[in-house]
Order: C-alpha cells, then structure tokens, then sequence
C-alpha cells in the first residue's frame, strides 16, 4: 500500500535533560572553582572537610565558608544535631588554600568545631553558614549521619565460596581508638569473634576514623537451600552490641551463568557469556548445540572483572565469547554449562532459533527484505542479525535490488478509503511512498489484517509489520541504510 504523508517528511529528536542532584562533598576543596565573587546580597557559602565523632565521643568538624555581603570579615557557623543547636563557631582561621581560589575573601576564612555528644546512637549533624545583611537565608554548607557511643558499620557482602561462605564488610565503634570487633551469626549458629582490622579507605573518608575497619570472613560451608547470615558490632564503653546488617544467601551446587548474546549472522552464531561451578574455581566448559547435535565446546577463561566483582571467590577469568559456523538453513541453537559433582552434569543456558540471512544479500549494515519468504531481517554491521520476522508485502513488489532507506513518518495515510498506518520507513525513492510501517487500519480503527497473517501476500504494495516491529526499525534504522530486496 502506498503512503502519502499528512506532514512532511521527518522524523523528531527528542533531547533528554538530566537533572543533576547535588551532594555534600568531604575533602579538600574542589579545584577549579570559580574565582569570581558571589553576587552581593547571595548567600554565604562554604565547605566541610572533615565531620567525624572521636573516641572521646566529641563531635569534630572542620571546614570553611564565607559570606561575599560581609568582605573579608569572618560569618558565624552553627551546628545542629537533627534538630537541636549543638554550638556554633566563627569562621576566621587561616585557610590559604581557599584565598587562592577566592582571592577577594583574604586568608582567614576557615573554622573547626568540636563538642561532646552525650547521647548514644545516630545523629544528622548539618553545618550552616550565617547569611550577613541580605535575606537569602543561611544554608547548609555540610550534612552527615555519624554515630556516637555505639557500634556501626554495614554487611556488603554474604555469598558462597567455593571453599566455604563469605561475608565481608566493616565496623566501627566511635568510641574506640582500635578496630573493634564482628561476630556472624546464620541459622542460628555463631561464629567469632573477628577483627574488623582489613583496610578500608572508603570508610576513612566517610567518617575519618582511619582505614582499618574492614572485615572479610570465610566460614565453613552449610547444606544446600536459602540463609540468612547477620553480622554484629562488639561494642567499646558506652551503649551495647549491635547488628549492622543481614544478607539472605543461597548455597548452591548448581552451575550459574549468564547468556549475554547468543544470536546470528552471515552463516555463523555468536555466543557470550560468563559461567562458573561455584563448587570450583577452575573454569566449566560452554557446549554449542546446533539442531542437537554438539558443534562446539570451549573453555569459560576470559576476563570477566564485572562478575569476579560479584564473586571474587571464583576468580576473574569466567567469560566466554566465540561465533559457531552454522550450515544452510534455519537452525536451534543451545549453550550449556558443563558442571562438576555434586552439581548436576549440564546446564542449560539458553536457545534461540536462528532464521539464516539469505546468501548473495552483501554484507555489512543493511536491512534484507526476502518478498517471496514475506520475512525481514535487520542486520547489523559486524554481521549479527538484530532482529528478523515475518511481514506482509505484495508478491514481487518492489522488485529485486538495492534500495536506500531515505525517510521516517510518524503517521501516514494510503490516500484513500481513511486508512492510515504508523511508523512508516520509506525505501523506495521512486516517488511512490512504498516503505515498512505497522499493519493499516480502516477510519473506525479495524485492522486490515491479524498479526497472525503475517508472512502472507496482503499489501498493495508498502511492507505491513507488527506494531513493535514497525516501531524497532523506526528507531534502528538510519538514513541511507541499504534495503535488498530478493
């Protein structure tokens, strides 16, 4: 069916805008900031270093800020703990380090700030710059939860090991000056106490208590099913023992792994992946089955850092990414994961039938439309089909050859009778409108067609496609994209 369009050709862009959320950020003060006065009458402004709770159980902060209305004068910083005042301080020590990026504030502009928290648990702690002579008001120039006379810390990790189970993670105890200590519990059974003294510089930098508070724990395997290892915090001085964190975890013998392609080509199939037998670490091997029959078997051994990052018991060295020639003719492909007792002796991975691109089509980008078939394959440029289904066209029309894919239209109409299609993809540059667009319907809505006859002569000329079809090429295909037609 030929197409006229209701608007002219084209096809809109649309332009995602990303909204940035702002954090506090602790550290040294960022480079390349704006050397430029703040406009007068702004806010104050400032940064925090340093927030942490000593072992004394003494809040510390330091940090600058400053306040352009008020020139080179010091502006007054307070301190809350949720929402109670806990102190204030003035901003008027030496920083240099901030003169040189806001040279009109002069060399005095920082502060430190310490106070004693006598109540245990957690605390929001914000720290405000004193707004001088304008309303903009007196924002938070630093937050952050710390804790104080007790134990925190966080599971970030409870998986099995070939050898055994891990749990890994960090504590701290504000009011201790040396690491303190973890104990697991699973199912009721106990295990520890552990040092929790392994570096850990992210934790240094989030609460400045040193680096040595992680823990990293092998404990000896369970039978197979679903636990649930918690980890708890020793407590130093006051307030008590605390869980930090529960994990659910599966003890398993079954093989895992992941397809991340398996699809086909230009008389080949691609398969990748990654997979291991968590009762090893040495590496299964991927089998390849063609219609099955066996045609391919190799070793799981490349680099896989994503997974090991998941399970760094196994290793790093679990991926898997091979092409397969495959013969004449439609063919169901399967990938298995061989395994090793207890765990049964093969997994299946996944299958897919591979529909072949026909022979003589090139090779390279293109869209090959077989009108005899009524079948449609889009066909990346290293070769590996994107997608491939039946459609409805008429019988030898176009004719066979080469055509280039020129236009989109969101809408169009036949011109006639009320019937109009969507996503429509132009091709023939003959004038007459033939393209790839979703199956017609009538002025009432009714379709000209099931999806079920697809693969049927039923066009008067345009390639009729299911709807997220139709609208898969709309969005993959570019100008110029070559159409052979057989």
């Amino acid at each position: 069916m030929g197409a006229r369009g209701r608007t002219g050709w084209g096809r809109g862009v649309a332009v995602a805008a990303a909204l940035l959320l702002g954090s506090v950020n602790f550290g040294v003060t960022p480079a390349g900031a704006d050397l430029a006065p703040a406009a007068v009458g702004g806010p104050p402004y400032g940064f925090v270093d340093m927030m942490r709770v000593n072992s004394a159980g003494n809040l510390e902060i330091n940090g600058w800020a400053a306040d352009d209305d008020a020139g080179n004068a010091p502006v007054s910083v307070h301190v809350y703990a949720g929402d109670e005042f806990v102190g204030l301080t003035s901003a008027a020590e030496a920083r240099p380090d901030v003169a040189a990026v806001y040279p009109h504030l002069g060399p005095n502009h920082g502060f430190t700030f310490s106070t004693p928290l006598p109540v245990g648990g957690l605390h929001h702690i914000c720290v405000y710059a004193i707004n001088e002579g304008s309303p903009a008001g007196n924002p938070p120039i630093g937050c952050r939860d710390l804790w104080a006379h007790s134990p925190f810390g966080s599971l970030d990790v409870a998986i099995r090991d070939p050898d055994g189970i891990r749990l890994s993670g960090w504590a701290d105890d504000s009011d201790a000056d040396s690491p303190t200590t973890v104990v697991a519990q699973i199912q009721g059974i106990w295990y520890g106490p552990f040092p929790a003294n392994l570096p850990r510089p992210d934790v240094d930098a989030a609460y400045a208590r040193g680096a040595a508070h992680g823990f990293d724990l092998k404990l000896p395997l369970l039978p197979e099913g679903v636990h649930t290892a918690c980890i708890y915090a020793g407590n130093v001085g006051p307030g008590e023992t605390r869980i930090i964190g529960c994990q659910a975890f599966e003890i398993s013998s079954t093989p895992h792994g992941y397809l991340d392609v398996l699809r086909g080509g230009d008389g080949f199939a691609r398969v990748a992946g990654w997979a291991f037998d968590p009762d090893t670490p040495a590496p299964v091997s991927i089998q390849v089955t063609s219609d099955g029959q066996l045609v391919y078997e190799v070793a799981a051994v490349q680099p896989r850092p994503d997974v090991a990052a998941i399970w760094p018991g196994q290793g790093p060295n679990h991926g898997f990414n091979f092409d397969v020639a495959l013969g004449p003719g439609e063919h169901t492909v399967c990938a298995y994961i061989t395994g090793q007792p207890p765990g049964p002796a093969s997994v299946l991975l996944g299958c897919v039938v591979l529909v072949p691109v026909p022979a003589g089509t090139g090779a390279g980008r293109r869209i090959v439309y077989d009108n005899l078939g009524q079948r449609l394959w889009l066909v990346a440029e290293d070769g590996l089909v994107e997608r491939t289904y039946p459609v409805s066209g008429r019988y030898r029309d176009p004719g066979p050859g080469i055509y280039y894919v020129y236009a989109w239209q969101r809408y169009a109409e036949a011109g006639h009778d009320g019937i109009t299609m969507e996503y429509f993809v132009a091709f023939n540059p003959a004038g007459v409108g033939y393209g790839f667009h979703t199956i017609p319907v009538t002025a009432s809505g009714a379709p000209l067609q099931s999806e079920s006859e697809l693969g049927q002569f039923r066009s008067a000329g345009c390639v009729r496609q299911r709807r997220e079809d139709a609208i898969y090429l709309w969005n993959w295909s570019r100008y110029g994209d070559p159409v052979v037609v057989i």
